[in-house]
């Protein structure tokens, strides 16, 4: 389509040139999102009925640490999972996204000094909130193909006293790893060993492929161990209804509460209605959305396999594939770059300290459209393969 509008535009006349230029960049194609980790996927439809119910009644302040059914039910849906509870009073508390939840927790945990063990690649937001709070950071390996004990033993030979706490994120955003029992396992004695605490974002955890999204949770002894921060975003399809959580031991929960509720105030609670109806909603909601991200997965996946130069390890979980270039000459920044002038948006891995990788997304985009999006990556890698290298 660019070269048939560039050669037309090329035969034109001087004087139509202008006009026809203005035409030409309407009628461009749109770009495909394959960047984007909110999904596309709607809230269950009790949610939304329920909010507008909500809406019609008026709106007043209510508790800044969530409403109490919201609460009851979060702790139910943690015991049916995982088998061990959780005080909805004291030890689980209802956040504005969770972005606030992970703000407060490292700002109490850390009180403007200490260390944190960070994976990488991660999200950036870690990194940002961690410094912002005056905390410092030091990164350990969590790619796939890097076995979970060496994590553990370069977590151990670069542990100091100023170490507050190991931030897990499983499944893990960019790369879709989701850790296994066993190394959940290798996880809670290293832990009570090193007598060390661990913040966990699981805000994926439903959206897991194939196995169990297995947690500290499931292991009595190592909860007292760990402070847990999820999300209705990612699950739900309720990114912008801002709705997230946060539950742990009682006497840490104590102090985030005070912090949080100096933040806030008062909670929307119009979300939070929404986010009760969305836990009270039918299986088969989660069933379909799984099967629907299951089958852009294979279809990205089984494309990548057929482009050279490009590295990938199968998404275990999450919306996120993190592929390498084996493009020793050309930066994740500039391939990006390059790949959006093609018509495709994903985003470059130095920003989750992955150099050298880029993270495809394919929480908002259909199969039809990344069969087209993979088309036009396989060719920008075949065309840097040449002129690159």
């Amino acid at each position: 389509m660019k070269d048939i509008l560039r050669t037309i535009y090329n035969r034109l006349p001087s004087r139509l040139k202008p006009a026809a230029k203005t035409i030409f960049t309407k009628v461009r194609p749109p770009i495909i999102d394959l960047a984007s980790g909110d999904p596309d996927y709607q809230p269950p439809p009790q949610a939304l009925e329920k909010a507008t119910e909500t809406l019609k009644k008026g709106l007043h302040y209510i508790s800044p640490d969530g409403i109490p059914e919201l609460r009851k039910k979060i702790s139910e849906v943690i015991e049916r999972e995982h088998g061990t509870s959780y005080d909805p009073q004291n030890e689980i508390l209802v956040t504005y996204g969770a972005s606030e939840a992970l703000y407060v927790v490292f700002r109490v945990l850390l009180r403007g000094e200490g260390k944190a063990f960070i994976p990488s690649p991660h999200y950036p937001l870690f990194k940002d909130q961690i410094h912002e709070v005056g905390g410092k950071i030091i990164t350990y390996p969590f790619k796939p193909n890097i076995a979970f004990n060496e994590t553990l033993s370069y977590i151990s030979e670069h542990l100091t006293e100023d170490v507050r706490f190991i931030l897990i994120n499983s499944p893990h955003n960019p790369t879709g790893r989701v850790l296994s029992k066993r190394e959940v396992e290798a996880l809670a004695e290293f832990i009570e060993e090193k007598r060390l605490f661990v913040v966990w974002d699981e805000v994926y955890g439903k959206i897991v492929f194939e196995g169990k999204h297995y947690t500290l949770v499931d292991i009595p002894e190592a909860k007292s161990r760990a402070i847990f921060v999820n999300s209705f975003s990612k699950t739900y399809g309720m990114a912008g209804w801002r709705v997230g959580f946060l539950y742990g031991p009682s006497k840490i929960l104590s102090s985030i509460r005070k912090l949080h509720r100096a933040i806030t105030f008062s909670l929307n609670p119009i979300s939070q209605v929404a986010a009760l109806a969305a836990l009270e909603t039918e299986e088969s909601y989660l069933r379909d959305i799984l099967r629907v991200l299951r089958e852009r997965r294979d279809v990205l996946i089984r494309g990548l396999d057929d482009i050279k130069n490009i590295e990938y390890w199968k998404s275990q979980g999450t919306y996120f594939v993190f592929p390498k270039l084996n493009l020793d000459k050309v930066s994740d920044v500039e391939f990006t770059e390059a790949l959006l002038k093609e018509g495709v948006k994903v985003r470059p891995g130095s920003i989750f300290d992955g150099k050298g990788h880029i993270r495809i997304s394919f929480a908002r985009t259909d199969v039809k459209t990344i069969r087209k999006a993979l088309s036009k990556l396989k060719h920008a890698v075949e065309k840097f393969s040449k002129i690159k290298q």
